[in-house]
């Protein structure tokens, strides 16, 4: 879905990115880099290929877009 705010348009892309067109950048919200292994830390069972398929997501959306800067948010 693309959305436009003050002439800046917008694409919500489904794994919960917005791309901002105009500025050829990826906005990512809530990441929680280094959750898996906090969660293993303290027993709870999570797959082995956890961390590499958020990666393949990640990179799937820099080759969707023609991206030149990521932007996270806490």
């Amino acid at each position: 879905m693309t959305i436009q705010i003050k002439e800046q348009n917008f694409v919500l892309y489904h794994f919960g990115v917005v791309f901002w067109k105009n500025k050829k950048m990826i906005l990512i919200a809530d990441v929680h880099f280094g959750k898996i292994e906090h969660f293993r830390k303290h027993g709870i069972a999570i797959p082995n290929n956890a961390v590499l398929e958020n990666f393949k997501k990640l990179n799937e959306i820099l080759c969707f877009f023609e991206t030149e800067t990521i932007v996270f948010f806490r």
